[in-house]
């Protein structure tokens, strides 16, 4: 729980700075208007900041100092929750491989919660101009690489489950492939490999839309190994 709120704290915190010089810009605005209890919280959030050189390096300096702690929390998260169930004798939990699996699992739904909300927040308010096809394929380019790690990791987990052929791994794998057939193939296999071949093939995605609903399969991948 300690470990949870800690990275959520740092998340909200790398958003601040990350949002510190839009909320400078919407505080100076007087062209435009602004309820004035709206104006007065931008001015109490805005900390007085005006952009001067040394504003902008201690604020991009604070932004990497952030950037580096919020991703080493998220490791460490994730590795001892990944640890709790690996440390467990339960059959396709007890694995060695579930410490960087939880980590890359966790990102890759990342990428793609991060493409839903970007596709429904540039259709709502119109920000066709300013949400680009260039920052989907953006995003996508990570996730194809995220993707490939993610498929590495279950590959290499069940590969050696299955040639292993101890009772409780065997028993598994058939659970796998026989009660939870449909879930396991649309989780490992369409969540993996169709986001991969989306963006390895721009051609196969020419619009927002096309990169918007097969990328959007990483989340039953990710969420079913987190």
């Amino acid at each position: 729980m300690i470990a949870i709120s800690t990275d959520i704290f740092g998340c909200i915190i790398f958003l601040y700075l990350a949002l510190l010089r839009d909320i400078a810009r919407i505080r100076d605005l007087s062209d435009i208007k602004i309820p004035a209890w709206k104006r007065k919280f931008y001015k109490l959030v805005g900390l007085g900041y005006t952009g001067t050189p040394e504003q902008q390096k201690r604020l991009n300096r604070a932004t990497d100092i952030m950037a580096a702690m919020v991703i080493a929390i998220a490791v460490i998260v994730y590795s001892v929750l990944a640890w709790i169930f690996s440390v467990t004798l339960q059959p396709g939990w007890h694995s060695t491989i579930f410490g960087p699996y939880f980590v890359i699992a966790a990102v890759f739904s990342g990428c793609g919660v991060m493409i839903l909300v970007m596709w429904v927040v540039r259709k709502v308010y119109s920000l066709e101009e300013y949400i680009t096809r260039k920052h989907f394929v953006n995003v996508g380019v990570l996730m194809l690489i995220l993707a490939a790690l993610f498929g590495y990791f279950t590959f290499s987990d069940y590969l050696t489950k299955w040639y292993g052929s101890e009772k409780n791994d065997e028993l598994l794998i058939q659970l796998l492939f026989n009660d939870y057939y449909w879930s396991f193939i649309i989780s490992n296999y369409i969540g993996v490999l169709l986001p991969m071949i989306v963006v390895g093939y721009p051609n196969s995605g020419r619009s927002t839309t096309s990169l918007f609903r097969p990328l959007s399969w990483s989340l039953p991948s990710g969420s079913t190994a987190t």
